[in-house]
């Protein structure tokens, strides 16, 4: 190969590398999404993840259930309740509502606050319950 056509794939590779360097090393939080199914697989096989449900207490017990163990802190009310929950700091959370908006926001407030493993479940308990119907 000569010169001319190796030079742009090393350049590449640096870019590559730099930028993977840079995004393990920033520090840099991001949101990451689960689907129901992989809840479903998480809860099934008994792993620690905290289930955090940020509706209200009336869509807790509402009609759209919520999930088997989880812990509710509406939305509102989540940054003055963040000492509640200091234990999942390093652990994974799994995030929900009723469709997927709330805890989106919940999750960039967790993300913010220096919790690392942060999930909103795509859809929430709208999904939750579509995906159970038709099983």
């Amino acid at each position: 190969m000569s010169k001319k056509k190796l030079t742009p794939l090393i350049i590449a590779l640096f870019v590559f590398v730099g930028a993977s360097a840079y995004w393990s090393c920033s520090g840099e939080k991001q949101l990451f999404d689960i689907q129901t199914i992989g809840v479903q697989t998480k809860m099934a096989g008994k792993e620690d993840v905290l289930l955090l449900d940020v509706r209200t207490p009336e869509e807790f017990d509402g009609p759209l259930g919520h999930l088997e163990g989880a812990k509710l802190i509406p939305l509102q009310e989540l940054p003055q309740r963040l000492d509640e929950i200091k234990s999942y700091k390093n652990k994974e959370i799994v995030v929900y509502c009723r469709s997927g908006g709330r805890s989106q926001r919940a999750s960039q407030i967790l993300i913010d606050n220096g919790f690392r493993k942060v999930k909103n479940m795509v859809g929430g308990m709208r999904a939750w319950n579509e995906m159970l119907e038709k099983r």
